[in-house]
């Protein structure tokens, strides 16, 4: 995937990515989230980002991602998100 970004300013408290086609303005979780959502991560709660390719397994009912065979590295998805990774 080609990364567009030029480069990234900060003005008025606010972070400006700017790209070829538009400057992209927002806080820092939005921005965070516009960056990573280029290297296919999702957004899975208010601070976390799921890749979502290095995900093994998914249990909906707990609303687990899991990364690992045995389960022990995992992330939880919000109620708000879980349409991203539960279909």
């Amino acid at each position: 995937m080609d990364n567009d970004i030029l480069f990234v300013q900060i003005l008025n408290r606010k972070i400006v990515i700017h790209t070829l086609e538009e400057p992209h303005v927002g806080s820092l979780t939005q921005q965070v989230e516009y960056i990573l959502s280029q290297f296919g991560f999702e957004r899975a709660d208010a601070n976390k980002f799921v890749q979502v390719s290095k995900i093994l397994t998914r249990d909906k009912k707990e609303r687990k991602v899991y990364f690992s065979a045995d389960r022990t590295k995992y992330c939880t998805i919000s109620r708000q998100n879980i349409k991203k990774f539960f279909w």
